[in-house]
C-alpha cells in the first residue's frame, strides 16, 4: 500500500499516535525487519506499519493507523492547493495520478532545462501548480517588489500566515569542495532575510500598496539545485561537514529546498490520495 511509510506530513501527530497506539519492537524484531527490508510486517496476525523515531521503532497494525488517520487522507483533498490542482485535471484520470503527472512533468522540465530560472518561475505561478510551492496556499503572488528588489513568490496561507519564496536555478551546486555553501545559496537566503527585514519595517506599506493587509513576519524559503548533486562529488570530511551544514539550515529560517524537495512533497500527496481513492473503489 504506497504512502503509509513516507506520505506522512503531520509527523507530529502520527509520532503521538505511533507512541500512544504503537507497539515498541524488541531489538530482535528490529533486526528481522531490516533484512525483510520493507516498512510493513505482520503482528498479531495482521499487517502491521513500521515506524522509525527517536524512542525507538514501532509497529501499529494497519487497520488501526488508517482509522487514526483517515480525517487526515480526507483533509488532504480540501487543502487549497490541491484542491486547485485537482480541478485542473484532465477528464478520466484521478486526482492522485493527475498530481503524479505533475510531478514527471515539473522533473522533466528540471532536466531539460536546469538553467532557466524564468521557466521555472512561470510554471509555477500557474495556479494549477501552486501545490508545489504550498499545499495550503490560498493565493500565490508573484514577482512583488520590496525596496529595490522583487521577489518571486509571496504565499498566503490558509491559516492566514505568509511564506516569502527565492527560487534559484536547478544547475546550481549548493556545496562546495570543501562542503561550505556555495554563494547562490548564501545570496538567496540573505535575499530572503532582506525582504523580512524590509517588511518589518515598512509593514504599513506592505499591507495598503501591495495587497498583503494581514502579512506579519513571514517565513522563508529557498528552493535552489537538485538532491541528486546536494553533495557530488564531495568524499570524505568535506560530505559529512555538509550533510551537516544542510541538516543545520533546514531548521532555520528561511528553510532550503532543492526541486527535488518540492516534488517529493506532492508525491507523498499523491500517495495521501490514493489512499482515499482506493477506500472508495477497493479492487
Amino acid at each position: 500500500m504506497p504512502g503509509i511509510w513516507r506520505g506522512m506530513k503531520c509527523l507530529a501527530l502520527e509520532h503521538a499516535v505511533m507512541r500512544v497506539l504503537g507497539m515498541k519492537l524488541t531489538l530482535e524484531q528490529i533486526r528481522r525487519q531490516e533484512e525483510m527490508e520493507q516498512r510493513l510486517s505482520h503482528f498479531d496476525g495482521e499487517l502491521a506499519v513500521i515506524s522509525l523515531w527517536p524512542e525507538g521503532v514501532f509497529a501499529l497494525t494497519l487497520s488501526r493507523y488508517r482509522e487514526a488517520f483517515e480525517s487526515i487522507y480526507v483533509d488532504v483533498l480540501k487543502l487549497p492547493a490541491v484542491a486547485d490542482a485537482v480541478a485542473a485535471r484532465p477528464s478520466g484520470i484521478s486526482a492522485s495520478a493527475s498530481l503524479r503527472l505533475k510531478c514527471v512533468e515539473l522533473a522533466r522540465i528540471l532536466d531539460e532545462e536546469p538553467n532557466s530560472e524564468e521557466k521555472l518561475h512561470q510554471w509555477l505561478a500557474r495556479r494549477e501548480n501552486h501545490v508545489f510551492l504550498d499545499p495550503t496556499a490560498v493565493a500565490i503572488h508573484s514577482k512583488l517588489a520590496f525596496g529595490g528588489t522583487v521577489s518571486d513568490f509571496v504565499v498566503e496561507r490558509s491559516d492566514g500566515t505568509f511564506v516569502l519564496v527565492e527560487i534559484e536555478r536547478a544547475s546550481h551546486r549548493i556545496f562546495s569542495a570543501k562542503g561550505e555553501p556555495m554563494n547562490p545559496v548564501t545570496h538567496a537566503i540573505q535575499q530572503v532575510r532582506d525582504w523580512q527585514r524590509y517588511i518589518r519595517d515598512n509593514v504599513h506599506t506592505v499591507r495598503t500598496e501591495l495587497g498583503l493587509k494581514d502579512i506579519d513576519q513571514p517565513r522563508g524559503v529557498i528552493v535552489i539545485g537538485r538532491a541528486k548533486t546536494l553533495y557530488e562529488p564531495l568524499t570524505g570530511k568535506a560530505r559529512q561537514k555538509a550533510r551537516n551544514t544542510w541538516r543545520d539550515m533546514k531548521s532555520r529560517d528561511p528553510i532550503p529546498s532543492t526541486y527535488d524537495d518540492l516534488i517529493a512533497a506532492v508525491s507523498a500527496l499523491a500517495d495521501q490520495i490514493e489512499i482515499v481513492e482506493r477506500q472508495a473503489s477497493p479492487l
